[in-house]
């Protein structure tokens, strides 16, 4: 079981927990910790929807202009049984294999939006609940040298609330709009930090994966390639400490601790602005081969095998095996689906710099006070 499968759902549930405590509304604080308790007890999987798909984004979900009204989640009945919900969310990730999806709002809500200010939870085998899955393409082929390690990823749904019902003791927030921007903030806070953690280890791998091939290709000791490979070091520990520091400096709201508003966003910027470039790195001191190699059907091909194990080895002691073992991982780290979710999983990086601002105008409030006691100036 991926650990997307309960990670998120956590981070959607802590958020749900510190928004109801926000409102004080005593029957959501209720049922938002009865549902967790079930999730402990029966050790259920939850997927977090949040992203809707949002029509014409420059439009507020319930604008006339929009080409429908269902862009957006939204609820279409109430009776003293529950709610109907229709709409349809995407990227949600894992929700093919939880046992449940936990519904929260996207984005701030004005009062003419309240229909959509809805945060509900239904079994992943709900009536109307339909799920289109992007296929997992991460596999091994004959092509690929075999691995010991299997391959794993996972999957991302969109989901679409075809006319949902939803009893009222799953649903923790309808119609106050005023609240819907907390939940946002309060997830994404929790959410992003857990990206920035769950990062680490890969950027950890391409500081391994540079340091290997600039060892293979006997190139460890030129100065340009020490100055890339320095550039990662610092890549990898800013991140790390980050991370780490955003726990330690943590807020409180809601009753439930957070971590550092500012420092998770700033975690997750790093992490995400500057993918590319370090990506682009460990591109240059592998060299062209990383594109190029034969494959392993071709190194274990009798009549052209020992060519390859001649002429593709690196320095003396390096085959040509750990050479092409060591492309085939690049390779796979390096595909499209990573490049595109590094900058736009949790957010997007804009969406990461407002928070870092808006966080941080008490500092600002308070280190201009600062420097204007130095200089004398009275206001």
């Amino acid at each position: 079981m991926t650990p997307f499968s309960h990670d998120i759902g956590a981070d959607a549930m802590n958020a749900v927990n510190i928004t109801a405590n926000m409102i004080g509304n005593k029957e959501y604080i209720e049922r938002a910790e009865k549902y967790r308790l079930m999730l402990q007890k029966q050790d259920l999987s939850v997927a977090c929807a949040m992203s809707d798909v949002k029509g014409d984004r420059i439009e507020r979900p319930s604008s006339p202009r929009q080409s429908h009204p269902d862009y957006y989640v939204r609820v279409v009945k109430k009776d003293d049984k529950g709610i109907v919900v229709r709409g349809a969310k995407a990227h949600i990730t894992a929700a093919a294999y939880c046992n449940e999806i936990l519904v929260v709002p996207c984005h701030a809500m004005e009062e003419e939006d309240k229909d959509y200010a809805v945060a509900f939870a239904v079994p992943a085998d709900t009536r109307g609940v339909v799920q289109v899955c992007h296929p997992i393409t991460s596999h091994r082929s004959k092509s690929d040298f075999p691995v010991d390690i299997p391959v794993r990823n996972h999957t991302d749904s969109l989901i679409i609330f075809d006319d949902v019902f939803v009893p009222w003791d799953r649903v923790f927030l309808c119609g106050e709009w005023k609240f819907a921007m907390p939940l946002v903030y309060n997830f994404a806070y929790l959410h992003r930090h857990t990206a920035a953690s769950y990062r680490i280890p890969s950027v950890e791998a391409m500081l391994g994966m540079a340091a290997a091939m600039a060892e293979y290709n006997g190139i460890k000791k030129v100065p340009h390639v020490r100055e890339q490979i320095t550039d990662l070091v610092i890549y990898a520990n800013t991140l790390k400490s980050l991370a780490r520091a955003s726990c330690i400096d943590f807020a409180t709201h809601g009753g439930i601790p957070i971590p550092n508003p500012v420092l998770t966003n700033m975690a997750k910027y790093h992490f995400a602005s500057n993918f590319h470039n370090n990506m682009k790195l460990v591109q240059d001191i592998a060299g062209g081969l990383l594109v190029t190699a034969p494959t392993f059907k071709d190194f274990e091909n009798p009549e052209i095998g020992d060519f390859i194990k001649k002429y593709l080895g690196g320095k003396k002691g390096i085959s040509a095996e750990a050479r092409l073992r060591m492309f085939q991982l690049m390779r796979r780290m390096m595909t499209v689906e990573n490049e595109v979710v590094a900058v736009h999983a949790e957010g997007s990086l804009q969406s990461q710099r407002l928070m870092i601002y808006f966080e941080s105008l008490a500092d600002q409030a308070q280190y201009q006070k600062n420097v204007e006691y130095a200089a004398g100036i009275k206001r």
